[in-house]
């Protein structure tokens, strides 16, 4: 698990920081991510969430899924259908490399999103 996700909280070279443009968010100043139905602040992302590039209704179904939610529960907790439910933890499971609920789960638990 620890493997799976180190590519997510590796530094980046201060040149290449510089060169990509990319965003590296300190872990010291991120907060748990907004409960479902919150407005997030933008400093309440994880480091692997914002890393991963979830959009916040991603972090809400994810935080739903991680709690053992099924996709319908999920669905009717955020006013979705079912599909459109199922289609958001597809998106999830693409973007940080799950393959199960469980791989999801555990990136959940492992950036803070609990």
């Amino acid at each position: 698990m620890t493997t799976r996700f180190a590519a997510l909280t590796a530094p980046l070279p201060d040149t290449e920081h510089a060169r990509s443009g990319a965003v590296v968010i300190p872990r010291s100043e991120t907060a748990a991510a907004p409960m479902p139905g919150q407005t997030p602040n933008p400093g309440q992302l994880g480091v692997g969430a914002a890393l991963a590039g979830l959009t916040l209704r991603e972090i809400e179904v994810l935080r739903l899924v991680a709690t053992g939610l099924s996709n319908r529960d999920i669905a009717t907790t955020l006013f979705l259908g079912v599909r459109t439910a199922e289609r958001h933890i597809a998106n999830i499971y693409k973007k940080i490399g799950a393959h199960s609920k469980a791989d999801a789960t555990a990136f959940a638990i492992t950036f803070g999103l609990l």
